[in-house]
C-alpha cells in the first residue's frame, strides 16, 4: 500500500467522525451525572478560581450564576466546573474558542472532553448565565445582561 493511499484512507475515516457545526451533541449520556449545584462558573474574571459569588444557584432544573464582566473587547474564556476540576462535573464547548453570545443558546458538552468557551461583552455589567437541564443528559446556556 502507497503512503498516499494509506493518507486517502486516514482522511476518509477522520472525516466520518466530525461533527457539522452547528448541530447538537450526541446523545451519549456523558451529560447525565452533572451535579449543576456543585459547578461554578471559572474563567479569566476571576482566575479560573471556584469562588463562592460565582457558584451555580440551582433553581428547579435552571442554574444561575451572574457575572460581573468589562467590555474591554477582550474575549472571556471560561467553563463550569466543581471545586476540583473533576473531568466528569467540567462542561465547556464542543471545540476551543466556541462563542457564546446574547443573541443565542447553545449546547453544553460536559466531561473530559468540554473546551473553553468565548463570551465578549458589549457593554459593561452583570450577565447573567444560564444553564437548562433539557433532559437526556443535556444542557443548554443562554447569557442575558441584567444591568
Amino acid at each position: 500500500m502507497t503512503l498516499r493511499t494509506l493518507g486517502i484512507i486516514t482522511m476518509l475515516a477522520l472525516s466520518g467522525c466530525a461533527a457539522q457545526p452547528g448541530s447538537q451533541p450526541s446523545s451519549q449520556g456523558s451529560n447525565v451525572n452533572v451535579a449543576l449545584e456543585d459547578l461554578y462558573i471559572r474563567g479569566v474574571f476571576n482566575w479560573w478560581e471556584a469562588k463562592e459569588n460565582h457558584r451555580i444557584n440551582l433553581k428547579g432544573r435552571q442554574g444561575v450564576v451572574d457575572v460581573d464582566l468589562i467590555a474591554d473587547g477582550q474575549p472571556n474564556d471560561f467553563k463550569f466546573s466543581n471545586q476540583y476540576w473533576s473531568p466528569s462535573q467540567t462542561c465547556g464547548g464542543r471545540y476551543a474558542g466556541q462563542l457564546v453570545s446574547t443573541r443565542s443558546t447553545l449546547y453544553l458538552t460536559c466531561g473530559a472532553d468540554a473546551q473553553n468557551l468565548q463570551f465578549t461583552p458589549s457593554d459593561d455589567g452583570t450577565y447573567r448565565f444560564i444553564i437548562n437541564d433539557a433532559g437526556r443528559g443535556e444542557f443548554t446556556l443562554s447569557v442575558i445582561q441584567v444591568k
